[in-house]
């Protein structure tokens, strides 16, 4: 029709499915995750942080696959550059959402989507992933920790930015504490080199957490 916006013809058809809706949760969250990305364009920058809870919500119990990616991939760009406030809360979300949803769907559709950031512009984003190693390391499988999120952070160990380098050493001892056996995986003299190169680093700053954080 002249002058209704698709917009508006969505928030039709939604109000018309309430008559066929179920008094479940299972409905509930189907409709939250449909309304959820067209909801999230209409609301400020400043403000977006407000749908964080009904994100991880929608993410957790919604029971179709590609509804949850949809989500997760909103999660994690929501916020254009999130300060370290907003990382504080993603990850905390983040850490929550692992809990609930397990270790396979914690390695298989959490952690890739905030891998995709490994290459961003953004500094913020950069130390969202190296945050993302270290503290849902323990909510993955064995295995993968001292490999995979080991390996993604190694990539990071180079940046040009010193916090994201200090981020790196800090969230390597996070990986440690949850793998303590490292040498058991093959891995220790990996995890030696990395502390005499981040201890020679250009920066005190990064000396320092590599001093205080890698050493017993």
């Amino acid at each position: 029709r002249e002058g209704v916006s698709s917009a508006s013809f969505s928030i039709l058809r939604e109000i018309r499915s309430l008559k066929d809706l179920e008094p479940s949760l299972v409905s509930t969250i189907a409709m939250l995750s449909r309304s959820l990305p067209s909801l999230t364009k209409g609301v400020i920058l400043n403000k977006r942080e407000e749908l964080l809870p009904l994100l991880l919500i929608g993410i957790c119990w919604n029971d179709v696959v590609e509804d949850r990616l949809a989500l997760t991939h909103l999660l994690f760009n929501i916020i254009k550059v999130p300060s370290a406030r907003q990382r504080a809360m993603i990850m905390s979300g983040c850490m929550w959402l692992a809990a609930l949803a397990g270790e396979e769907r914690t390695a298989n559709e959490l952690l890739p989507e905030c891998w995709e950031q490994i290459d961003s512009d953004f500094e913020e984003r950069r130390l969202l992933v190296a945050d993302s190693c270290g503290f849902l390391s323990p909510f993955v499988k064995e295995e993968l920790r001292l490999s995979l999120l080991y390996s993604i952070l190694t990539q990071l160990e180079g940046d040009a930015s010193v916090a994201v380098r200090e981020a790196v050493v800090k969230n390597v001892a996070r990986l440690l504490a949850s793998n303590p056996l490292c040498d058991a995986n093959g891995k220790f003299e990996q995890v030696f080199m990395f502390f005499l190169a981040r201890a020679r680093d250009s920066s005190r700053v990064v000396q320092t957490a590599a001093m205080t954080k890698l050493l017993p």
